[in-house]
């Protein structure tokens, strides 16, 4: 493999405001308000998290992302520079804001979340063709669904054709053409994911096994069903692996899914096998969780390391 993760993705304003991120003690109820402990403004978006991740697990990495004509959007080369990403690629989208996303994070670990998706909304296929030169240079191609279907059908096509590893992140779940399925090499739902793309609720409460060949049949060639303190479950080629979620006490669970994709998203460019990429993203997403807010959380190589030398 050519060792470079390109992770074209949602980025959330800028290192002020891009992210606001209120600490409280419980999530509400619906119609209840509750005070908050502590607020903090972040940049943000799963395309700029997983890029991160990827970045501080050791991999020279790309991001590319869609912010509008506005302050934000401004600061986002500069915020990107400073992130370490290797090349970065920020599109203006004339008429349109830097995406926005609020979270509530909750004492427990638990969180809720809203998005924005702003410029990255805007994306159309024109755009996505005009990175070409960013896929000819990848290993791997991470993506999530805060682009729209057609810009998402763009860049698994000429990730196909730059013979790139497709990982597909499918948050927000959503209805998409077959053919970004079937062009994924990789899945990487969460719980409540996995169940939405199988059309069940949360509450019919199905096997991890049995999900996973549910969404085989839509055309992926493996699945990683992410499932918080439960660890996580890999589905690839007809054999199954368990991975069991590190023991930690949870602080906050912003980010840990972002954590995940990105570490594997790292392992897989450097050639390392699912199985021992799943691991290594584990012991990621698990320190990630033991900390508050999300760039302070993402963990570097040196850390993840460490701990998972304590651990096996």
């Amino acid at each position: 493999m050519k060792g470079s993760v390109l992770v074209i993705g949602l980025y959330g304003q800028s290192a002020l405001l891009s992210l606001i991120h209120i600490s409280v003690k419980r999530l509400p109820l619906p119609g209840e308000s509750i005070l908050s402990t502590e607020i903090q403004f972040e940049p943000g978006g799963k395309g700029y998290n997983q890029a991160l991740s990827a970045c501080r697990m050791g991999c020279r990495t790309v991001f590319a992302t869609a912010v509008g004509a506005d302050l934000w959007g401004t600061q986002a080369e500069q915020c990107f520079k400073d992130s370490g990403f290797s090349q970065y690629r920020a599109i203006s989208v004339p008429g349109a804001s830097t995406a926005f996303a609020s979270v509530l994070a909750a004492e427990d670990g638990e969180n809720e979340v809203v998005v924005n998706q702003g410029a990255c909304g805007r994306v159309t296929e024109e755009m996505i063709f005009s990175l070409e030169d960013l896929f000819s240079q990848a290993a791997v191609v991470l993506l999530q669904c805060e682009l729209p279907p057609e810009a998402l059908r763009a860049a698994v096509s000429l990730a196909k054709r730059h013979h790139a590893y497709t990982i597909l992140n499918p948050a927000p779940a959503r209805d998409l053409p077959a053919s970004i399925f079937e062009g994924a090499d990789l899945l990487t739902p969460n719980w409540t994911e996995a169940h939405q793309l199988c059309g069940l609720p949360v509450e019919e409460t199905r096997s991890p096994s049995e999900l996973a060949k549910r969404l085989l049949d839509k055309g992926s060639k493996s699945v990683i069903i992410t499932m918080g303190h439960r660890g996580a479950f890999l589905s690839q080629g007809g054999r199954e692996h368990f991975q069991p979620a590190f023991p930690i006490q949870a602080v906050d669970s912003t980010g840990a899914g972002d954590t995940f994709n990105g570490a594997v998203a790292c392992e897989i460019a450097r050639g390392i096998p699912l199985e021992q990429s799943l691991q290594t993203a584990a012991a990621a997403s698990a320190l990630c969780v033991s900390r508050s807010g999300v760039l302070q959380a993402i963990p570097w190589r040196r850390e993840v390391e460490s701990f998972l030398q304590g651990k096996l």
